[in-house]
């Protein structure tokens, strides 16, 4: 449990601080882009706090129902996050998108979402055994 906690904490500020730094990166009038890059950012600080809250509390314990639901929101939130980072490479790679951002940096930060989905398909599996041999409370069904 405790391998599993700080992965989301350490993955989850690293896809938050992408985010700071693609829309630092953005020409100001990729109002759209600029927007979906804050939106996420928030929602990446949000998931970031949460997981340092979890790390403190199920510190050596088995997974419950909360963290079960987390898991979930961040996987669910990581795929947003991957169409995202996807999009954005596209329209890098046209130039259809005005920034700083080279296209071998914007493959770089898509790739590490997909490594993050990796890992959080690990974590789910591990979940889904804890469940089976009756050690938790909770399931975790997508």
């Amino acid at each position: 449990m405790d391998a599993i906690v700080g992965e989301n904490v350490f993955w989850l500020r690293i896809m938050a601080d992408h985010l700071k730094f693609i829309r630092g990166l953005l020409d100001p009038s990729e109002r759209q882009l600029l927007e979906q890059a804050r939106s996420l950012g928030d929602k990446f600080d949000q998931l970031n706090l949460h997981s340092r809250d979890l790390a403190s509390m199920l510190w050596h314990y088995k997974p419950n129902n909360d963290f079960i639901r987390f898991e979930k929101e961040v996987r669910q939130n990581t795929e947003r996050l991957l169409e995202f980072k996807t999009a954005a490479q596209v329209l890098i790679a046209e130039c259809a998108a005005l920034s700083d951002i080279p296209p071998l940096l914007a493959d770089h930060v898509r790739r590490e979402a997909e490594h993050f989905l990796e890992i959080l398909e690990k974590i789910r599996v591990e979940l889904m055994e804890c469940d089976q041999s009756s050690i938790c409370c909770c399931t975790y069904d997508d």
